[in-house]
C-alpha cells in the first residue's frame, strides 16, 4: 500500500493527468480548468511550486466575470466558455489546499492578468471572482443553480434554464466559504470576512432544510423543480458526494451526517 499511495499512483497522476493530460476515452489533451488543478495536488508534499504554476495558469484562464474556460488547448489557447457551476471555485479550493501545505500568504498578491483582458488582478482576487459569482447564481431557495453541470458531468442539462439546483456544490461553497473567512481574517480583508460570515450562515440553513430529505441530502433538482438523488426516486436515490461532503464541509448538522454516511 505504500508504494502504490506514494509511488505508482503519484507517478500516475503526474505522467497522466498534468503531462499526458488523457483519461479513459478522453484522449484530447487539452488544459481542465477542473481537472488539472485536483490533478496538482499530487505535487504538494513533493514539489510545491509546480502546484504554484498550475495555479498561476488557471488564474489566467478566469474571465473579469468571474467565469473560466471549461478546458482549452496549449499554443492556439482556444477552449470551451461553458456554463458548468463548480469549475471556477477549484481555483480558491486549490488555493487553500495550496497555503494548508506552503503557508506562503505572500503568494496570494502575485498579480495575473484575466484571459479576456490584459488587466491583472491579484490572485487573492481572482479567487474572490470565483466566489462571488457562485455566490450570484443562487436560486431563491438558497441553492447553488447546477447550470450545465457540476463535478458530475453526467448532470449536464438538468439545468440549463438556471432554475436547477446542486446540492453537492452547495456543500461545497460552503467549504470554500469557511475557509475564505479564516483567511480574509488573516489578510485584514473585513469586508469580504463579514459578507463570507453573512453568506456561509445562510448558505448552510438551506442546505440543512432544503437540501435534506429525511435520511439522507438530495443531490440536485432539475429546472422543473423535480429532485435528483432523492427518496422518493426510482433510480439514483442516493449519491455519494452529497452525503460525504456534507461531513467534510460540515455544513450537515451531526445528526444529518449521522444519518448521511449511515
Amino acid at each position: 500500500m505504500n508504494i502504490l499511495a506514494n509511488g505508482w499512483l503519484k507517478y500516475q497522476a503526474i505522467s497522466a493527468r498534468i503531462y499526458g493530460r488523457s483519461a479513459y476515452y478522453q484522449q484530447s489533451g487539452a488544459f481542465g480548468f477542473r481537472d488539472q488543478l485536483q490533478d496538482s495536488q499530487v505535487f504538494l508534499p513533493i514539489d510545491v511550486s509546480k502546484t504554484e504554476n498550475q495555479i498561476r495558469l488557471h488564474a489566467a484562464h478566469q474571465y473579469m466575470d468571474g467565469s473560466v474556460l471549461h478546458w482549452w488547448h496549449p499554443i492556439t489557447e482556444q477552449g470551451l466558455h461553458s456554463g458548468i457551476a463548480d469549475n471556477y471555485l477549484w481555483l480558491p479550493f486549490l488555493v487553500i489546499s495550496y497555503l494548508q501545505e506552503s503557508d506562503n500568504i505572500s503568494f496570494l498578491q502575485e498579480q495575473i492578468p484575466f484571459y479576456d483582458d490584459p488587466q491583472t488582478a491579484s490572485i487573492y482576487e481572482h479567487c474572490l471572482k470565483s466566489i462571488q459569482r457562485s455566490l450570484l447564481r443562487t436560486s431563491k431557495r438558497g441553492l447553488p443553480f447546477i447550470g450545465a453541470g457540476d463535478w458530475n458531468d453526467g448532470l449536464s442539462a438538468v439545468g440549463l434554464e438556471e432554475q436547477g439546483e446542486s446540492v453537492w456544490l452547495a456543500h461545497f461553497l460552503y467549504f470554500i466559504l469557511k475557509e475564505f473567512i479564516l483567511l480574509a481574517e488573516e489578510t485584514g480583508d473585513t469586508k469580504h470576512h463579514k459578507l463570507f460570515q453573512d453568506k456561509a450562515l445562510t448558505l448552510v440553513k438551506a442546505i440543512q432544510t432544503t437540501g435534506w430529505d429525511g435520511e439522507w441530502f438530495i443531490r440536485a433538482t432539475k429546472d422543473d423543480g423535480e429532485i435528483i438523488g432523492g427518496k422518493e426516486c426510482k433510480e439514483g436515490k442516493i449519491y455519494l458526494n452529497a452525503q460525504t461532503w456534507s461531513v467534510i464541509s460540515g455544513s450537515g448538522t451531526a445528526e444529518q451526517q449521522k444519518k448521511a454516511m449511515a
